[in-house]
């Protein structure tokens, strides 16, 4: 039994302003190790936007990384 396993990826999109431009959950790949992430909103003005990734495991712990566009 895999007591870390992934069971969640979740993406949030926003502005530099805080704004949210979108959210949703990524998919398990066929793989079982990989998620995807496919935006659906059209976003022109990307530059300088977070993208923050939220990760839950098995046993209930999450991690969360924030990276900026562009910079």
């Amino acid at each position: 039994m895999d007591d870390f396993k992934v069971v969640s990826v979740s993406v949030l999109i926003t502005n530099p302003e805080g704004t949210i431009i979108e959210s949703g959950f990524a998919v398990l790949l066929d793989n079982g190790l990989d998620w995807e992430y496919t935006a659906t909103v059209v976003n022109p003005t990307y530059l300088g936007d977070k993208i923050r990734v939220q990760v839950a495991d098995l046993p209930g712990n999450v991690v969360s990384e924030e990276r900026v566009i562009g910079c």
